[in-house]
Formats: C-alpha cells, sequence, structure tokens
C-alpha cells in the first residue's frame, strides 16, 4: 500500500475543518451530526475518523485552528522591523486568510464556539485554555512594544492584554450583527487609544 504524503494528510485535514466550519456556521454547534461532516466534505466515515474520533474533537480542532491562525499571525507580524504599529497588529489578525476573517459567517462561528462552551463541559474546559493562552500571548505582545517603547514600560501587561482582547471580541460581536464594522475602524479606533 503506497504511503500517504503528509501534505495530502493536511490537505485532507483542512478539507474536514473547512467542512465542519461551513456545517457549524448553518446549523450551529448542538445541531451539527459526524453525518453533517461527511456529506459536507464528501468524504467517508473512515476518513474523517482517521482524523477526529468524536464530534467534540471536531469542534474543538475547529477553535484550535483558528487560536493557531492567530498566533501566527501574531509572530510573523512580531517578527517585522520595525515593529508595526500595535493597532495593525492587531487588526491583522482579521485581515488575513485566516478562519478570523471578518466576515459575518466567522464571526457568527466565533459566537456559537462560546455559546456551546457555556453548555458542554470539555469545550468549556478548551474555551478558558485558548482564553488564557491568548491573555498570555497578547501580554507577551505588550512586553515586546515596552521594550520598544512604543508602550509605557510602567504600564501592566496583562492590563493592556485584556484591554486589547476586550477590543477584539467587541469587534466579533459587532462584525457578526453589523454591516459597519470594519477593519479600518478596529485599527484606527486603536490608534486612537494609544494615543
Amino acid at each position: 500500500m503506497p504511503r500517504v504524503s503528509a501534505e495530502h494528510l493536511e490537505a485532507r485535514r483542512r478539507q474536514i475543518m473547512a467542512a465542519v466550519r461551513r456545517c457549524v456556521g448553518r446549523k450551529g454547534f448542538d445541531s451539527v451530526s459526524v453525518q453533517d461532516v461527511l456529506d459536507e466534505s464528501g468524504l467517508s466515515a473512515g476518513a474523517v475518523y482517521r482524523y477526529f474520533s468524536s464530534r467534540e474533537e471536531l469542534v474543538i480542532a475547529v477553535a484550535d485552528d483558528i487560536l493557531s491562525s492567530v498566533r501566527l499571525t501574531f509572530e510573523q507580524s512580531l517578527a517585522r522591523r520595525p515593529l508595526p504599529p500595535l493597532s495593525d497588529l492587531v487588526a491583522e489578525v482579521f485581515t488575513q486568510e485566516s478562519p478570523m476573517d471578518a466576515t459575518p459567517e466567522s464571526s457568527r462561528l466565533m459566537l456559537r464556539f462560546w455559546a456551546a462552551a457555556a453548555d458542554q463541559e470539555a469545550l468549556g474546559k478548551r474555551l478558558a485554555d485558548m482564553l488564557a493562552e491568548v491573555r498570555v500571548l497578547f501580554a507577551d505582545i505588550v512586553r515586546t512594544y515596552q521594550e520598544h517603547g512604543e508602550i509605557a514600560r510602567d504600564a501592566d501587561p496583562i492590563a493592556v492584554a485584556d484591554v486589547l482582547i476586550g477590543a477584539v471580541h467587541g469587534f466579533i460581536v459587532r462584525s457578526a450583527f453589523t454591516e459597519d464594522a470594519s477593519v479600518d475602524a478596529l485599527r484606527h479606533g486603536l490608534r486612537a487609544l494609544a494615543g
């Protein structure tokens, strides 16, 4: 039996993840079944179960995929010199080709994930872990900007991180329900707050 390349395996995993996102976007987390994902992806049960052993694993994988995308965007931005303005760095999360692309569909997916996490213990635990990871990530970003003189050195990195996370979450809620949610407005608002 010929070996399947790592690229093929990753492409298949991405195909499954995209199918989960589309299904959740239409039906919500609680209503999506593995059969829905099979129908949406066009794959066999064996192909899906090769990657994920349960519906819950599929849902958590979507959440992890979103966090990985956010982390990668930040890491790439922080590697640039000179550093981009902090407002641009935060806005870039929504302008990359990723699960967080500022479309109403992507934003509603996040809201559905948050709502499902309130009712499902395993998902709630993963969301709490993700939020803790995001908080550490944002605090590290703040420290990087402090080292470069972009943020006051005496500012509490965790407090600044919490404000930035609040701005991101608020933007997600707005973009899920209003047509006037703009990444440029988020960028300009954060820039104005930075003084």
